[in-house]
């Protein structure tokens, strides 16, 4: 994968750590960004690594997530799933910055939609434990962890 992709991945994975990881344990069936192998962060799988990152947050959240909010959390990684699966698709011919910027603006709308299905007290859970899964992140970049093949880590 080149390294256009790689970056715009961890950035905007790490800022959101995106979708698919809801259909891991905790969290809806079917969702994120599809199943992309390259090597990165947090866990030490890239996507995967940030997918079960993810998982940790949505098992860790207070109070749980109800089954409505799981639902409508499906139907906004099915939407998000879409929308990147059609970036990916420009990438081929398609101007990078604008695919930059496209990218943000779905993570933007996922973020603001998952917020807005949140309880006030599930949003402060939500946002600490993203907090701590970006400081790990982070940490694990700087330390050298986390990469190819790397360590990584979880949360709690």
């Amino acid at each position: 994968m080149n390294k256009f992709w790689k970056s715009l991945i961890v950035i905007g994975l790490g800022a959101t750590l995106i979708s698919s990881a809801f259909s891991q344990t905790a969290g809806p069936q079917g969702g994120g960004i599809a199943g992309g192998k390259q090597e990165g962060q947090a866990g030490g799988k890239g996507i995967r690594g940030l997918q079960k990152l993810e998982a940790q947050i949505w098992e860790k959240l207070s109070p749980p997530l109800t089954s409505d909010q799981k639902t409508k959390l499906e139907a906004i990684n099915k939407e998000t799933k879409s929308a990147l699966k059609g970036l990916r698709d420009k990438a081929q011919t398609g101007d990078k910055e604008a695919l930059k910027t496209e990218f943000k603006k779905v993570q933007q709308a996922r973020r603001e939609k998952i917020m807005a299905m949140l309880t006030p007290e599930q949003k402060t859970s939500y946002q600490a434990l993203l907090k701590d899964a970006m400081d790990k992140i982070k940490k694990g970049a700087k330390d050298g962890k986390g990469g190819k093949g790397g360590k990584g880590g979880g949360i709690g």
